[in-house]
């Protein structure tokens, strides 16, 4: 009988081991929580730029809040979204780049992974461009 409970308890722990070893389930249960380096660790794409390269305007004095108030304590814009972690900050209007800063050892060429911001910038993405396609269709009929 304990042979019988030893190989089982082997062939269960074989089967965890091979069921966690290639999926996110065992990606998760090695390297637990999410992290702004994520990028270093799981599989990931390249994407190629085009060839046409788009540049924002950007006005010569750039535009955000000198301060901010959280829990009745006013203080410096910058340095709540230093003190709290924050990487990047930008504020885009229509084609203008109103405010770009970085903080905490980044700069416009670090690589940060952006989690679900980009379900946000991809649907506004898809449907800007269902706009245009509606309306190409509209006046051409």
């Amino acid at each position: 009988m304990k042979t019988y409970n030893r190989f089982l308890l082997i062939f269960i722990l074989c089967i965890v081991f091979i069921s966690l070893t290639s999926c996110k389930l065992g990606r998760f249960a090695y390297y637990n929580f999410a992290n702004i380096t994520d990028y270093k660790i799981f599989p990931y794409r390249t994407a190629k730029n085009d060839s046409v390269q788009f540049t924002f305007i950007t006005p010569e004095k750039p535009k955000s809040p000198k301060t901010i108030t959280v829990s009745n304590k006013e203080m410096p814009f910058e340095t709540y979204l230093a003190e709290n972690k924050t990487v990047a900050f930008l504020v885009i209007k229509n084609d203008t780049l109103l405010y770009e800063n970085y903080f905490n050892g980044y700069d416009e060429e670090s690589i940060v992974a952006s989690f679900s911001m980009a379900k946000s910038i991809l649907q506004y993405c898809l449907v800007a461009q269902l706009q245009m396609d509606i309306y190409n269709l509209l006046t051409n009929l």
